[in-house]
């Protein structure tokens, strides 16, 4: 009796498929925070420059 390859397919395409969306949550984090990061940068520079003078 031969091994079923058809469960151990299905599991791996689940495997897949929930870390390619942790992958994105991860990626899509991380841009959100260095763009809120770079903006609040950019915003106090550009404060700083407006208030001195």
């Amino acid at each position: 009796m031969a091994a079923d390859e058809t469960g151990s397919a299905v599991v791996a395409r689940r495997a897949n498929r929930l870390a390619t969306a942790g992958c994105l949550t991860i990626l899509i984090a991380l841009i959100t925070v260095l763009g809120v990061l770079a903006s609040w940068l950019w915003y106090r520079h550009w404060h700083d420059g407006k208030t001195q003078q």
